[in-house]
């Protein structure tokens, strides 16, 4: 857990450590544990375009940022 990895913006040097491999599945736990308790009947309309169309794209970009973060730290660490 100790591991971080070099951003190097601005002239300036950040260490982004491992832990913030952990923000995207705790965001999908959240968001499945709140879409759970949802019936589908009582969403209005708009909700459910945002359901179907809207998270998809959230979950392609979310999973795509944690390869790539996941390969930068395993190439560095």
């Amino acid at each position: 857990m100790s591991t971080t990895l070099g951003y190097n913006r601005l002239s300036s040097d950040f260490r982004i450590p491992v832990v913030g491999l952990l923000v995207v599945p705790a965001i999908f736990a959240i968001a499945w544990l709140r879409g759970r308790k949802q019936d589908l009947s009582a969403i209005v309309p708009a909700e459910r375009l945002v359901i179907y169309i809207v998270y998809p794209i959230m979950i392609a970009a979310f999973t795509w940022a944690q390869v790539t973060l996941a390969t930068a730290f395993l190439t560095h660490g």
